[in-house]
Order: structure tokens, then C-alpha cells, then sequence
């Protein structure tokens, strides 16, 4: 970086006083921008535009398998073997924990790579100048010195640029000063050099955005050159921790404290009682083994690689996600607020109809205050009503106008219109579009038609219609204002109305449908009038008449608890502001999990506060930047599919856990509570750790596992206590079958135990799986995933041939097991899962609140 002198530095102070035209001729480019050669020679020489990723090297992720509590507790126990002259039991444990630690590497190696693809879908664009003034749309990184940025409303600035020109530009500078109110920038030269961020006016810095207004800049620093760059390194993110994550961390710290006393209890009784019989190292080690066969320490690899596998599953879908949490929350919600344009409609709005005492009139004053760029083809800056009433102008004769646009007040939604300064000639007309109630507010009475009444009566008539209604008038100007144009927005002169039809995405509809099944209630939040919300609505089947729609104005006149009753009751929200909006969000939050669709500037406060924001890809910068999920296809059919992935997800890392809990904590106090009671260790610290590798290694298939389709019927939500229950009811019956094996097997020697009660755990444990993946009975369940079968199969192999081999006798104290202690363990292993399937049964008839328990009543 450049020497400073502060804040900012002198190699951005030397364009602050010069003349935006000198500015240009510094970088050797000009108000058309660069040429395409000199750009690309820049790109070489300056690297891309971005802040370099600190990304996880593969060497980086495998040091990181093995600097973990757990590993530590391994080698300890390895070492202290080794110093007991066990150099065998020594070997094994350390090379248990390599086999573990590749095991991870290579699960989050594939992780790692799955978000690294994910990044592609979501690469920025920026409009620029080059070529003489050709428009481009070009990815962000390849920005460079001298490129002529195009900015408007709710993007973010992509690189360090000097000011051109503006329109009324303020910029959100919060990113860098922490200051949330917007500040007014300016293309003039100031008078002096300045080092501090909050007095460099004509400026802009990477990662703020545009709040209003719009204007043009000229780069002059890019990627680690620019202001962020410089202190990227000191600029630390919140990490988003899902329900589910907090959730898990309170039953984990609680059964974590319970099993640390557990052994810590068993520990001492046992150096009290059976010293020397068993050595305090021996104990010690014992606890070792015992601590990490509890602790379900594959849960971090399975979350991550269902996330991963999930995220990528849904970005085929055109679903991305940017934070993979996001889909655990995905999965949770209960309502999904979403705008009508676009998701429920096609977004290509056609000419309806025209009402105006002179339709040449009303057609040529909506030509005259369409842009230029738009006017001449370049569909890159227009509107979709903008596309409309220039194809509708083609189709009726019209020529294209040759008037100048001087200026413009883009659209706001707390306006609800948007104004632009012509000049035709030496005469100027400020016209403005908008609402019809609003810009009919703004008039003088309408010539040759009624009242203002009976216009907006006939506004209402056509939205009732399902059709979108704008408002045009005029005020005509003998000189170019010299104040903001909002002040010319009284007095004005009715033009007419013009209504565009934007049908209803053929899907929209079987969409709605699916979202009722699966316990989704879909609210539409939009900032158009309640005829024509309504109308949709009706259509789609959300509500019986289309009468049944609230605005934004009237929820603004009732009381807390009459809103909250009204935010639960009504699912079609019309003319509701960005502030409306937050507020209803704000109230359905309360109650519910929400997603929440938005992409206008406005949107970020909501996006930022919904349960899950989704926004699509066409979204304002600043919305994206707030949102979990970018949508590719903007369709509620995509984001139906995109919750039920999510609940697929979900529900998968839940098995994981019911498994390890129940699987784990049985074993777990069944093996202390037997080695009080006994003169031996019941199990080797070894073939502890082995039933642990064993127990684990399906589990990493969880991830491509079926569901059954009940688990997507309803939102998912984490259930402490009553996966605390299930945990205790199906934990004590494992422990129960422990004492059973150990008094059918109390007489035989102590290796004979120990080998038999790996065989019978292990077994036990697999046979668990097909058990606990599912709420239903197993014969009803879905079919287990291939690769969850062949694994779970392998597994079961390599416990049964290991101790009849000559290399499990000798690495892992195993004697070679008889038929009849084979078959014995056969038929225990049987009759644990029976009882285990008859135990779930009864448990889910006494939750039958439980979403999947009630289909499987009805099937």
C-alpha cells in the first residue's frame, strides 16, 4: 500500500483537487473509459479486482485434523503406552489416529472444494464505459485504473473511484466509518488534500453503496490498493450460528458435563477398590478411551458434508446459498413472505390499457421520460415497464422522440413515483409516473374527466383486473429549474393512466399448493395496490376474495396487539413500504421462523432481519449483501424446492445425532457402570477407540440418505427435550442389553468378553442405523441410500473377520470367538433391535404432535 497520512492515502489524496477532466487524462482515459487493449494490459499488470481469500490450503485442513481435544486425549494415551513398555497398544492408537485424521481430511478436503464451486454462481457485475462510451457489463474483477463506472441506487461501489458527475448521490460509507447516515458526494475538486474518509466528497470506497441518486466515476485503486484492501486483514465477520447449532451446543455442553463426572466418579471408585488388580495407568487410559467413544466427534464432518452436498445440490436448482447454515434454516421455516412481481408473475408486463383524453399525448409523454440508452436498445438500464411501452410504441407507429433528459428522481418506494426533466426544443416538461393515488395527489383537477374520484375509481376497476396501474401527469417549464425537482411535484397536469398485464407464472399456482403441504404459509408483501394484490392472490388460490388485503397504511393505524393479530390473519400485504415491511417481519417474527424474498435497496433492514432473507440475483447490491440465499430463477417454485432440500438436510444431520446419542451414552454407562463391578476392564482402551472407528465410518454416508417424505411435510424444529427423552428411553434400553450380554457372558474369560462385546457393540450399533433414520416403522421406511448400505455392510465384515485374524489377535487382544458365542451375540444383537423398533413406536405415539408420526398415522 502507498504511504498515508492516515486515513486515506496520498495516492488516492492526488485525484481529490484536480478536475475530474484531468483526473481522466491522469489515467490515460476519458468519459467513454478505457479501450479494451489498455484494459486488458492494466488487468496483466495489476492483478484482478479482489481482496485476496484466505483460503484453506489441503495441508492447512490436515494439521487441523489432528489439533483437537480428542486427538490430544489419543496421543496422550499413546504416549503413556509407549512409556508402559505397550509399544503394540502404543502403534495402534497412533496410527488410529492418523486413519481417523485422513478419514476427516479427506471428507472436509471435498467440502472445502463443494464451496469453492459454489463461489462461481455468485460472481458480481458492474455496468462501465469503455470503448468510446460503449455500456459493458463485466465481472467485477476485472476492474481496473481508469474504467468509468455507471452507478444508480442500491449498488455497491466496486472499486476506489474519483467522482465524474451525480445526481443527488449518497453514499452508506457504515462499512468503513460506522456511520449509518447516508453522505452527499459530489464530483468537485476540493480545495485541499484531505487524509480523513468523512471529507474526501468526491471519493467512493469499496464495499459501501448507493442509497440514492446515481452518477459516473473514474477508478483509481483496485483490489488491495483500494481503502478496504488495506485493512482487510483487521476487518473481522459475525459468524451466523443457527438455531440448530445453538440448540445442539446446549444439549452437548450438558451431556458432556454429565459424562465428565460420570468418569471422573468411575475413575476414583475404581483406584480405590481394584488397585493393583488394575493399575491407575491402566484406569486412566480406560477413561481416555471411554471419553472419546462419547463424544460424537464425527458431527462437525457430517454436518459439514451434508451442508456442502446439499448447497450444491440446491445451486443446481438455481438455489445458492451463501452461508451454509442457511439451509439448516431454510428448513425451519413456517412462513415465507414474497413479492408478487416476478415470483408470481413472469416479469414481462405488457400494455393493457390506455385511459387519457388523448392517447398521442399519453403515449409520447411516456416515450419522452424513457432514457435515452433504452430508447436507442440498450435494455441493459431499463425497466421491464420501460421494455413495455416502447414495444407497444413500435407496434403502434410510433417514432422514437428526440428530446433531451436533463435529470431524473428514480423511483422510491416510500414515493411510490419517480420524475424526469426533459428539454423538447427550448420548452422543458418535468413528467412524472407513479401511483395513481399518489401522482392524481399531486394534480390540479384532471381535464375533461370527472373527478379525481372517478379516475381512481377506474384505476381501482382495471387492478381489480389483476393489472398494474401508473399514474402520468406533467408540469410544463419556460426555464430549467434551479432547485430539486421534487418541488415541481404540485399543480401538475393529468395525462392519463396506462395499465400493463403481467400474467401468472404457469407454475405459481401448482407451487402455492405444495407450499400448504408442507405446512408453509405464503404471504405476499408487495408494494402494489390492494386491487391488484388481490387479484393475484385470488388467482393463486391464497385467499376467496380479493378484498381480503390489508395496506400498509391501515396496519400503521391499529394498535400493537391489533397489528400482531393482523400480521398472523391476512396473507396479502398491499402498498407496503420498505419500513412496512420491517415492521411486519418484525411482528411474524416473534411467533414464527420467516423467509423473506426482497431485492430493492429498501429491502436490506428486512432481509437482515428474517429468520432466512433470500433475494435474487438481480438484486441491489446492498441486497445481496444482506441476504442468505441468491435465488438464479426468481419462482416460488425454486424456493419451495429449496425448503424442502433443506428439511431433507436437516432432518439427515438429526439421524446423526439420535444416532450417536442413543448408540454412544448406552454403551457408554453400560461399560462404567460394568467395570465397577468387575475385577477387569470390559473393554481394552484400543478396541474402545477401534468400535468407535467402526460405529463411525457409515455414518459419513448420512449425508445422501433418503427421507421419507414426512420429514418434509412440516417445518423441522430442534426439539431439546424431547430428543433428550428419546436419547434416555432408547439409551437405557442399550444399556440394559449391555447387562444382559455381560450376565449371559460372566463366565467366560476376559478376553473372550472383551472380543465378544466389541462383535455385539459394533453389530449392535449398525443394526441401530436402520432403526433410528426414520420415525415410521421400518418396513415402511424409504429404502436406505446405496452407499449408506455397502458401508454399514463393510463395517459389519470387518467386525466379524477381525478377531478370527491373526493381526486383530495380536494388534487388538481379540481371542478367536466359538460358533455358539457368535450365535449368541447373533441373537442378542436381534432381539436389541426388535425391542429398540417396539420402544421407538411407542415413543412416537405419546409425541403424535411429532409432524412425520401424524402421516404415518394417516397411512
Amino acid at each position: 500500500m502507498n504511504q498515508t497520512t492516515g486515513g486515506v492515502p496520498l495516492s488516492h489524496q492526488r485525484f481529490q483537487t484536480p478536475a475530474a477532466r484531468l483526473v481522466l487524462d491522469l489515467l490515460s482515459s476519458s468519459t467513454g473509459g478505457l479501450t479494451s487493449a489498455l484494459a486488458s494490459e492494466r488487468l496483466l499488470h495489476d492483478g484482478p479486482n479482489s481482496l485476496r481469500r484466505h483460503e484453506k490450503r489441503w495441508y492447512t485442513l490436515l494439521a487441523r485434523q489432528f489439533i483437537t481435544p480428542l486427538v490430544s486425549l489419543l496421543v496422550a494415551a499413546g504416549i503413556i503406552s509407549a512409556l508402559l513398555g505397550e509399544t503394540r497398544d502404543a502403534v495402534t492408537i497412533l496410527g488410529i489416529v492418523v486413519l481417523n485424521g485422513l478419514l476427516g481430511f479427506a471428507q472436509e478436503f471435498r467440502s472445502a472444494r463443494a464451496l469453492a464451486t459454489l463461489q462461481n454462481f455468485l460472481r458480481s457485475t458492474t455496468t462501465i464505459l469503455r470503448d468510446g462510451g460503449t455500456v459493458h457489463v463485466v465481472d467485477r474483477a476485472t476492474l481496473v485504473r481508469g474504467d468509468v463506472i455507471l452507478l444508480k441506487a442500491g449498488d455497491q461501489v466496486p472499486a476506489d473511484l474519483r467522482l465524474i458527475d451525480t445526481t443527488d448521490l449518497k453514499i452508506d460509507e457504515s462499512t468503513l466509518t460506522g456511520e449509518s447516515v447516508p453522505v452527499r458526494k459530489q464530483a468537485d475538486p476540493l480545495l485541499q488534500p484531505t487524509d480523513q474518509l468523512h471529507h474526501c466528497a468526491n471519493l467512493l470506497f469499496t464495499g459501501t453503496f448507493v442509497r440514492s441518486g446515481g452518477g459516473r466515476g473514474v477508478v483509481i485503486a483496485t483490489g488491495r490498493q483500494t481503502i478496504l484492501g488495506s485493512i482487510a486483514g483487521l476487518v473481522a465477520t459475525t459468524k451466523h450460528v443457527s438455531t440448530f447449532e445453538q440448540n445442539l451446543k446446549i444439549l452437548s455442553n450438558f451431556l458432556l458435563k454429565v459424562v465428565a463426572i460420570s468418569l471422573a466418579a468411575v475413575v476414583v471408585i475404581n483406584v480405590l477398590t481394584k488397585s493393583p488388580a488394575i493399575s491407575v495407568t491402566e484406569q486412566l487410559l480406560f477413561a481416555f478411551a471411554l471419553a472419546v467413544s462419547v463424544v460424537p466427534e464425527a458431527l462437525p464432518a457430517v454436518t459439514t458434508i451434508t451442508l456442502s452436498r446439499g448447497a450444491l445440490q440446491l445451486a443446481r436448482r438455481h438455489v445458492v446459498v451463501k452461508r451454509l447454515t442457511a439451509i439448516e434454516d431454510l428448513g425451519h421455516i413456517d412462513i415465507l413472505c414474497t413479492d408478487k412481481t416476478g415470483t408470481l408473475t413472469v416479469n414481462q408486463p405488457t400494455v393493457s390499457k390506455l385511459v387519457a383524453d388523448d392517447r398521442r399525448t399519453l403515449i409520447t409523454t411516456l416515450l419522452a421520460a424513457i432514457p435515452p440508452s433504452v430508447r436507442a436498445g440498450a435494455r441493459l438500464t431499463g425497466d421491464p415497464f420501460d421494455q413495455a411501452i416502447m414495444s407497444f410504441a413500435e407496434r403502434e407507429g410510433y417514432a422514437v422522440p428526440g428530446n433531451d433528459v436533463l435529470d431524473e428522481v428514480p423511483f422510491n418506494p416510500e414515493r411510490r413515483r419517480s420524475g424526469t426533466l426533459i428539454r423538447e426544443r427550448d420548452q422543458f416538461r418535468y413528467i412524472v409516473r407513479g401511483a395513481p393515488e399518489v401522482v392524481l395527489a399531486s394534480c390540479q383537477a384532471p381535464a375533461n374527466l370527472a373527478e379525481h374520484q372517478q379516475v381512481q375509481s377506474r384505476a381501482d376497476q382495471l387492478g381489480q383486473n389483476g393489472e398494474r396501474v401508473m399514474a402520468v401527469a406533467v408540469q410544463h417549464l419556460t426555464d430549467r429549474p434551479a432547485g430539486p425537482l421534487e418541488q415541481l411535484e404540485h399543480h401538475l397536469e393529468f395525462v392519463g393512466l396506462i395499465s400493463f398485464s403481467d400474467p401468472l407464472k404457469p407454475t405459481s399456482r401448482s407451487a402455492v399448493l405444495e407450499a400448504e403441504r408442507m405446512g408453509i404459509e405464503v404471504k405476499v408483501v408487495t408494494g402494489d395496490g390492494a386491487a391488484v394484490a388481490g387479484s393475484v392472490a385470488q388467482q393463486l388460490g391464497l385467499i376467496r376474495s380479493p378484498f381480503e388485503v390489508i395496506t400498509g397504511e391501515q396496519l400503521d393505524r391499529l394498535s400493537t396487539a391489533e397489528y400482531d393479530q393482523a400480521a398472523r390473519t391476512y396473507r396479502v400485504f398491499a402498498r407496503m413500504t420498505p419500513a412496512a415491511k420491517f415492521r411486519l417481519l418484525k411482528s411474524l417474527e416473534r411467533t414464527a421462523s420467516v423467509g423473506f424474498l426482497g431485492e430493492g435497496i429498501n429491502d436490506a433492514p428486512a432481509l437482515k432481519l428474517a429468520s432466512v432473507s433470500l433475494v435474487v440475483n438481480s438484486a441491489a447490491d446492498v441486497a445481496r449483501e444482506a441476504a442468505d440465499i441468491v435465488l438464479l430463477d426468481k419462482s416460488l417454485g425454486v424456493i419451495i424446492e429449496g425448503i424442502r432440500q433443506g428439511r431433507t438436510i436437516y432432518a439427515n444431520i438429526l439421524k446423526y445425532v439420535k444416532y450417536t446419542l442413543v448408540g454412544n451414552f448406552g454403551n457408554f454407562f453400560a461399560i462404567a457402570g460394568i467395570s465397577l463391578i468387575t475385577d477387569f476392564l470390559p473393554m481394552l482402551p484400543v478396541q474402545i477407540l477401534l468400535t468407535n472407528i467402526l460405529t463411525d465410518f457409515p455414518l459419513v454416508a448420512v449425508a445422501a440418505d433418503r427421507v421419507d417424505p414426512a420429514e418434509t411435510r412440516r417445518p423441522q424444529h430442534f426439539r431439546l427435550r424431547e430428543l433428550g427423552f428419546l436419547t434416555l428411553t432408547l439409551g437405557l434400553v442399550s444399556s440394559l442389553f449391555d447387562f444382559i450380554f455381560f450376565g449371559l457372558f460372566r463366565t467366560q474369560s476376559v478376553t473372550t468378553i472383551q472380543t465378544m462385546w466389541f462383535s455385539y457393540s459394533i453389530l449392535s450399533e449398525l443394526l441401530l442405523i436402520s432403526v433410528l433414520r426414520t420415525s415410521r416403522p421400518v418396513e415402511r421406511a424409504q429404502t436406505a441410500a446405496p452407499s449408506l448400505i455397502w458401508l454399514t455392510l463393510a463395517a459389519a465384515v470387518v467386525t466379524i473377520l477381525l478377531p478370527l485374524s491373526p493381526f486383530g489377535q495380536s494388534a487388538f487382544h481379540f481371542t478367536q470367538p466359538t460358533f455358539q458365542a457368535m450365535a449368541v451375540v447373533a441373537g442378542l444383537v436381534l432381539s436389541y433391535v426388535v425391542i429398540t423398533e417396539v420402544v421407538k413406536r411407542l415413543y412416537y405415539r405419546q409425541y403424535q404432535h411429532h409432524p412425520a408420526q401424524r402421516l404415518y398415522h394417516a397411512a
